[in-house]
């Protein structure tokens, strides 16, 4: 699901998802345009075995949505001003905390993913074929159909393959040229410094 960025209809009622907050924030995470959800008759609505009472049942809903904030159906009904205001009272301060855990994480691991790809200028290999994706409209659309997906996942781990082999390979020789750089430095350093004291001899 993690490619399916224009996302905007999903159901996953009558389920085996026990905890509603861990998928929630794994959808949110996805950072897709989700706006009709279904999570109805799922084992998290069940207190102690028996139904979720009425403010469980509201609590999971102000929950949902704030966390997903383009949401406009949710469990077959429509979200109304009302209920976004006591979402947005209740789970507010959350909803920032995690957005801002989030995008601090996203810029260290990017840092850390993107360094040397940077320094062997070839970033723009990172994640390069999802990109591509991206810009296509076409490929969105067609992105929903599971038939494209089972396709696409023929030819996605060859492609990951081939890409990380081709970054090693690069980095590798950035690296050697950095080296190389830096003995080549170092060598008219020295010849340098040894030519101005020989100049200094001769005066």
């Amino acid at each position: 699901m993690e490619k399916l960025t224009k996302l905007n209809v999903f159901s996953f009622g009558k389920n085996l998802v026990k905890n509603h907050e861990t998928a929630i924030q794994y959808l949110k995470g996805l950072h897709n345009n989700l706006e009709v959800l279904n999570m109805a008759e799922n084992p998290f609505m069940k207190a102690g075995g028996g139904p979720a009472t009425p403010e469980d049942y509201k609590n999971f809903k102000y929950y949902a949505i704030e966390m997903l904030k383009k949401l406009k159906y949710l469990d077959y009904e429509l979200i109304n001003a009302q209920q976004r205001d006591l979402a947005k009272q209740k789970y507010n301060d959350e909803a920032q905390d995690k957005d801002q855990n989030a995008n601090s994480a996203a810029d260290d691991s990017k840092n850390l993913v993107d360094q040397e790809l940077r320094i062997a200028k070839i970033e723009y290999t990172h994640k390069m074929i999802e990109r591509i994706q991206d810009e296509f409209d076409d490929i969105q659309k067609i992105k929903i159909i599971s038939k494209y997906q089972d396709a696409w996942s023929n030819f996605e781990q060859p492609v990951d393959e081939l890409t990380t082999k081709f970054q090693t390979e690069i980095k590798v020789l950035s690296k050697e040229k950095q080296r190389y750089i830096v003995y080549c430095d170092a060598t008219l350093r020295k010849a340098e410094l040894q030519a101005e004291a020989e100049s200094i001899e001769k005066i």
